[in-house]
């Protein structure tokens, strides 16, 4: 680290053992998530660009850093207990959409699955519903 920044007049005694460089990103950790092969639907919750964007104060349309923080809260919150699998869905609305999914439960059966009670919220799924939607059913693809 250099110990002050004369191009940027950083003599402050609070910044003089600052970098004056960018540091890069926090090196996520290499810990897989549980991925199963599932049926064609699923219930659970979907990651939300928009409560993402709106808890960590940033424009959700920033794709890179949802994608980041959805990463981190997978891989330091999420406990694979709390759930059967994560996958990639679509929504049953229209327009559909793409998202990430905490499932819960799959089923061959979108009605059955609908009328199927949700088992109890994990702790750590309870812990992050700030930035997810549902519960839902989704469509695998």
């Amino acid at each position: 680290m250099t110990s002050h920044c004369p191009e940027f007049g950083n003599d402050e005694p609070e910044l003089k053992n600052a970098s004056c460089h960018q540091t890069s990103p926090p090196e996520i950790l290499p810990i897989m998530p549980k991925f199963l092969r599932l049926a064609p639907f699923v219930t659970g919750y979907a990651f939300s660009d928009e409560k993402i964007g709106s808890l960590f104060a940033f424009d959700a349309s920033n794709q890179a850093r949802v994608d980041v923080i959805t990463t981190l809260i997978i891989q330091t919150v999420l406990d694979e207990d709390g759930y059967l699998s994560l996958t990639t869905a679509y929504t049953i609305a229209t327009p559909k959409r793409l998202v990430v999914v905490i499932a819960l439960d799959d089923d061959g059966d979108k009605e059955r699955l609908m009328k199927k009670p949700l088992p109890p919220l994990h702790p750590s799924l309870e812990r992050i519903l700030d930035v997810l939607d549902g519960p839902d059913v989704y469509e695998t693809h």
